[in-house]
């Protein structure tokens, strides 16, 4: 929807938030746990899925983890362009290209590649790596 909202005034977009999102999960109190996760979407003209693979990499990289991203399907995303992705054998998030009947839905001309990292995940693995020195 942010990407629709702003197609119309920029030509070239690259949206970044980050922010909790709320899951279900048998081991909160509440059955619901919330997770800090970043979003990212990108949009122009010759968008696609190397874009989101090469964002990840160099996130992830920089934090010093080396990602691997295997083949997924994702409702939404087109099938053979969605990654899962992967850091010391933990699933840490996803990235993929929108399927088009995606975007004609939406009015979105350009392809759209969206990709999201569970920054918890990360954390639990940067907060090891301190407390074992590695």
């Amino acid at each position: 929807e942010v990407v629709a909202s702003n197609a119309e005034h920029e030509k070239d977009i690259r949206i970044f938030e980050i922010g909790d999102v709320v899951v279900p999960g048998s081991g909160c109190e509440t059955g619901a746990c919330s997770e800090r996760r970043l979003g990212v979407a990108i949009s122009h003209d010759k968008a696609t899925l190397t874009d989101g693979l090469a964002i990840a990499t160099a996130i992830l990289e920089a934090l010093g983890f080396k990602p691997v991203f295997r083949k997924t399907e994702i409702t939404g995303l087109l099938s053979q362009r969605t990654a899962e992705i992967v850091v010391n054998d933990t699933p840490v998030g996803f990235v993929g290209e929108v399927h088009p009947q995606v975007l004609l839905k939406l009015n979105i001309n350009k392809p759209v590649v969206v990709m999201e990292i569970k920054l918890n995940a990360l954390l639990s693995q940067l907060a090891s790596r301190s407390i074992f020195g590695g």
